[in-house]
């Protein structure tokens, strides 16, 4: 079979829908270096000979302008934001009547959860301080990724220490232009956060950055545990279930006080009562680096995420990342 090729992308075979609802995708090779090619199923460009009134063309182009200028936006806040830690987009164009994007591949030496629990907990506390940095800095910049899970944060074994990569930002947006009441919100139920779920029910629409940090609140506690955080699922069959009806999930499993804490208060059932990612992120790094001998401040909740803060003074004990 002849390669395929996108924008001097070149594939072996044609993009697929596997496991992705709003697109189609596939790995291509570019200058020998693998990337990650996203077609986005709509909106579609009106090509010259297209069966349209002028009037519908002209609607279908602003609805792509439109398209085009929210995820340039986007994808450029998120570049910004990046730490080293964060797939963000490479390339957003246009071939023919479809959009794509273009993002490098990290397709080898990926780690599971199970994988993790083989690692030490300090290495398992790194990883969670690596990914709060890095959606502390997306969250700065007001953007909710909206669809936190394991799959959306790829795992790379690099020397037996984990790195993370937040990917798949199809379902993000601004803070300032959320879903409204009644409009969509797209993401996977098992880390939806109660007012995510309150949302979709169109009984009110509170939606923020806090709906990504319950969502971590649950990973990490997967990172921690090798397990989702328990609850009677006898009476309920999703996290925000036994929240929003007042039972607390049970965060026993967790082995260091300060980090069961922190991340029960992730979980917490209301937004404002929710830490931020900068607090999150002060925590467990300082929790991280007491545990390699150094004391807990007073206070760690308060400090400002830099983008290179002292190279996030916990990455000076992991080694070249």
């Amino acid at each position: 079979m002849d390669c395929i090729n996108i924008n001097n992308y070149y594939l072996d075979g044609p993009l697929t829908c596997d496991n992705s609802g709003f697109s189609k995708w596939g790995i291509g090779l570019r200058a020998n270096k693998k990337y990650f090619i996203k077609e986005f199923l709509a909106p579609v460009y009106p090509s010259e000979d297209a069966m349209f009134t002028e009037e519908k063309k002209q609607e279908r182009i602003r609805i792509c302008n439109s398209f085009v200028k929210e995820k340039k936006e986007l994808y450029s806040a998120i570049r910004d934001a990046d730490d080293g830690h964060i797939a963000a987009v490479e390339q957003f164009f246009r071939v023919g009547s479809k959009y794509y994007i273009s993002t490098k591949a990290y397709v080898d030496r990926q780690m599971s959860i199970s994988d993790l629990q083989e690692c030490m907990f300090t290495d398992r506390l790194r990883l969670c301080c690596a990914v709060a940095h890095s959606m502390a800095r997306i969250h700065e910049k007001r953007i909710i990724h909206s669809d936190i899970k394991p799959d959306n944060i790829l795992i790379i074994n690099n020397r037996y220490i984990p790195r993370p990569y937040i990917i798949d930002f199809d379902c993000s947006f601004f803070e300032y232009n959320s879903p409204k009441l009644g409009e969509e919100l797209n993401g996977d139920m098992v880390y939806l956060s109660p007012e995510g779920f309150l949302h979709i029910a169109e009984i009110e629409s509170n939606l923020s950055c806090k709906m990504d940090v319950f969502a971590l609140g649950l990973v990490f506690h997967q990172y921690l545990t090798g397990e989702m955080p328990d609850f009677d699922h006898n009476e309920y069959q999703y996290a925000y279930e036994a929240v929003l009806d007042d039972h607390p999930l049970d965060v026993g499993k967790i082995n260091n006080d300060y980090c069961k804490v922190m991340i029960q208060k992730m979980l917490a059932k209301k937004p404002e009562d929710r830490p931020d990612m900068r607090a999150v992120f002060n925590t467990l790094n300082a929790v991280f680096l007491s545990l390699l001998g150094r004391s807990l401040p007073e206070k760690i909740e308060e400090k400002r995420v830099e983008k290179q803060e002292e190279e996030y003074e916990f990455l000076q004990y992991a080694g070249d990342l």
